[in-house]
């Protein structure tokens, strides 16, 4: 064990960085992956957001970024049904999505399981607050920094509806876990990672 030592993915600091928010218009809510939707439980998100609105009747705006493939005819059929048609938007990855970190409110990453995920630090870093479960690899630094910090247990629809009523029914949490988070990523670049690798290897 003493020869074990975990070195985290880094971030592109010129790409991703720190913007203050000013709060305009609707509360904008984004689920971001470049890969696997089912994955990324997007399913479980679709059904919170469902639950939530009709719960406290809350004015938002959901943004889908990700390669939905065949499945956005099934995808658009669900947001259909539940009646979130002009609530919901689907958008195809694309390489300018630090511009959507920085013109959001919250974004949500509730994957099943996550070796990492570099979407959650990219937007910490940009000055977005992230709902996430402790299933997804970047929460363990997270839980390093701050073990009170809100963690989803896993990424159900239960704890996905609780993770939004934590942060969108109290503003104040919203700064509170943006503030603590953004500190305990900001180091974490690409330059560090490298560096880090580099003096593993040397030392070998």
């Amino acid at each position: 064990k003493e020869k074990i030592e975990v070195v985290y993915p880094g971030y592109n600091i010129k790409k991703f960085n720190y913007e203050e928010k000013i709060k305009v218009g609707t509360f904008k809510i984004c689920f971001i992956t470049s890969g696997d939707l089912v994955k990324r439980g997007v399913y479980n998100f679709i059904d919170a957001i469902e639950v939530f609105i009709k719960k406290h009747n809350f004015d938002m705006k959901v943004i889908i970024i990700g390669k939905a493939g065949k499945m956005i005819k099934e995808l658009k059929k669900i947001i259909s049904n539940k009646q979130l048609e002009n609530i919901i938007e689907f958008i195809e990855s694309n390489d300018k999505i630090e511009e959507y970190y920085k013109n959001i409110d919250l974004m949500v990453h509730p994957a099943l399981f996550e070796e990492f995920g570099l979407v959650v630090q990219e937007a910490i870093v940009c000055g977005t607050p992230v709902l996430t479960s402790k299933m997804v690899g970047a929460s363990e630094l997270v839980e390093i920094g701050n073990e009170n910090i809100f963690l989803m247990e896993n990424s159900s629809k239960d704890e996905i509806i609780k993770g939004l009523e934590y942060f969108l029914l109290d503003s104040g949490n919203l700064k509170k876990w943006n503030t603590i988070a953004k500190n305990i990523f900001k180091d974490n670049t690409e330059e560090k990672y490298n560096e880090k690798i580099k003096k593993i290897i040397y030392s070998i």
